[in-house]
C-alpha cells in the first residue's frame, strides 16, 4: 500500500483515481460536491490528511482510502474499483487500511448514503451512530454517520 506524499508521481498516481472514480459516475457517491473537482480532490489529499494508495502495475490505480482528522480522530473517504470489490486483493486492502489507519487515530467516522455499504461496514465492526438530516441536498433519510473505534474491527 503506498501514502501517498506530494511528489510528481505520486500527484499522477492520484490524478488517475480521480480520473477513474469520474470514469465509473462514482464522483458524487464518494465526493461531496465542492469536492469533485481535480484540483480540490488533490488539495483534500495534502497533509494533514492521509492518503493510502493501491495501484497495479498493468491497470492503474484501484484504491483510494482518505483519512481527514478530525479532533482525537479522522474522517474516512473510501474507494475500490468496481473489478476489486469482491476480490481476495481489495479484502486485503480494505484490511491493511482500516489496519494503518486505526494505528494513527482510535476513532475513524464515515459517512454515506448508500445503505447497502453501511450494511456491510456494519459487518466489519462499524457502528451505525446516525443519520444526518438533510446533508448535501440528499434524501435525509439515507445518510448514515458510522465510527469504528480502535479494536473493533472485525477483518
Amino acid at each position: 500500500m503506498l501514502v501517498y506524499t506530494p511528489a510528481k508521481d505520486m500527484d499522477m498516481i492520484l490524478a488517475g483515481i480521480w480520473a477513474r472514480i469520474a470514469q465509473e459516475g462514482e464522483l458524487d457517491q464518494l465526493l461531496y460536491e465542492g469536492g469533485q473537482p481535480l484540483s480540490r480532490f488533490m488539495k483534500d489529499a495534502q497533509p494533514p490528511n492521509t492518503c493510502f494508495l493501491e495501484v497495479d502495475p498493468k491497470t492503474g490505480p484501484w484504491f483510494f482510502f482518505l483519512l481527514s482528522p478530525f479532533y482525537s480522530g479522522a474522517w474516512v473517504a473510501c474507494w475500490m474499483a468496481p473489478e476489486k470489490r469482491s476480490s481476495k486483493e481489495g479484502l486485503q486492502a480494505i484490511k491493511d487500511a482500516h489496519e494503518a489507519a486505526l494505528s494513527l487515530y482510535p476513532v475513524l467516522l464515515a459517512l454515506t448514503t448508500q445503505l447497502t455499504l453501511a450494511e456491510e461496514m456494519e459487518k466489519l465492526g462499524w457502528r451505525n451512530v446516525g443519520k444526518i438530516y438533510a446533508l448535501a441536498g440528499e434524501d435525509s433519510l439515507t445518510n448514515r454517520l458510522l465510527s469504528l473505534n480502535k479494536g473493533e474491527f472485525l477483518l
